[in-house]
């Protein structure tokens, strides 16, 4: 660094929290995220430090920003690289990023491109898929079982540093479970006014206890996470929260709920609606995220700007505590630049 200074040009330091105590106790004053960063310039230098290679990594791609580079979509027709101008220049400044949200990802064919999506600043935790594993009668006990053992068999003499997250839900389709006594017993007698029928989340959490208590029996120690995507019918928060183990996490996918409002907006009753069931679902469990639709399924073919939704909506969902998205996009999603 001291000989590029001598020579006129400016060094650019990069590295972990050990690299610059200052840098460390200025990210961890906002927060711990592992994405974070430090950008410092000063006169001569400058300095990105991040609580982990991706978080440093996230400090070029915000002094590039400041440089006028962009990455509106996928490919070079979204690459934008300033020209022209051989004198480019960083602000003095100390910006520190901590991401709002531990979970930050776009699902479907944004997701083919990696480098778009480090440039993006995506990261953190991804949802994984969740439609099948769950049978039509929660109570088929040989189906916990298996469920459970197959955990088990996973996880079994490992040294997890992270949770073992498995995604485990109902397929992808209304109306999957059969009624029998058994299940209906589990019910809470809970109408969901927006799919049009009664809420199956009470025998669906019934179900997911059930498979944590066989893991827990087996291996006592395990860091098992169940997640599910909150749908169809069992998009309702549970009426018996505190039946709820609290390693089950909801991934909502919104399917039956209006896609053109954000939750800001008083005119609409499904995303107010939305916004509580939201709130219910935190008074059972820690985590909750969301796997909702950033394209219009009732006419995908059409352009559809959701510029002023998310405005709404984002910071909204911040408030209310939800940890991330995951959100679904499809082909042409990445020529609608402005949504």
């Amino acid at each position: 660094a001291s000989k590029l200074k001598r020579q006129g040009q400016t060094p650019i330091i990069l590295g972990g929290p050990e690299l610059d105590l200052a840098l460390r106790q200025a990210i961890t004053r906002n927060g711990d995220e592992p994405e974070s960063f430090a950008l410092r310039v000063r006169s001569g230098s400058v300095t990105i430090v991040g609580l982990s290679p991706k978080g440093t990594l996230n400090g070029v791609y915000e002094a590039l920003e400041q440089l006028g580079f962009r990455w509106y979509m996928p490919g070079e027709l979204g690459r934008v690289v300033p020209r022209g101008n051989s004198d480019l220049a960083l602000n003095e400044q100390l910006t520190v990023q901590v991401p709002s949200f531990p979970a930050r990802w776009l699902h479907g064919t944004a997701m083919k491109s990696p480098l778009w999506q480090r440039r993006t600043r995506m990261g953190g935790f991804s949802v994984p898929p969740s439609h099948g594993g769950v049978p039509r009668d929660v109570t088929d006990r040989k189906a916990i079982q298996s469920h459970a053992d197959r955990i088990v068999a996973n996880i079994r003499g490992k040294k997890l540093k992270e949770p073992y997250v498995v995604g485990l839900g109902p397929p992808d389709r209304p109306g999957w479970f059969n009624d029998t006594k058994e299940s209906l017993a589990l019910d809470a007698d809970d109408y969901d006014p927006f799919f049009g029928g009664m809420s199956h989340t009470d025998r669906l959490m019934w179900f997911y206890n059930q498979v944590l208590k066989r893991v827990d029996e087996q291996v006592p120690d395990a860091n098992v996470r169940i997640v599910f995507y909150a749908y169809h019918d069992y998009v309702r928060p549970p009426v018996r929260k505190d039946d709820v183990d609290r390693r089950i996490i909801p991934a909502f996918a919104p399917i039956t709920l209006c896609r053109v409002h954000g939750m800001g907006e008083t005119i609409c009753p499904e995303k107010h609606y939305y916004r509580q069931v939201v709130k219910g679902w935190h008074e059972a469990v820690p985590e909750v995220y969301v796997r909702g639709y950033y394209f219009n399924l009732a006419g995908p073919g059409v352009m559809f700007s959701m510029t002023h939704r998310l405005r709404k909506e984002i910071p909204i969902m911040h408030k209310l505590g939800v940890s991330g998205f995951r959100q679904e996009v499809i082909p042409k999603w990445g020529s609608e630049t402005p949504s």
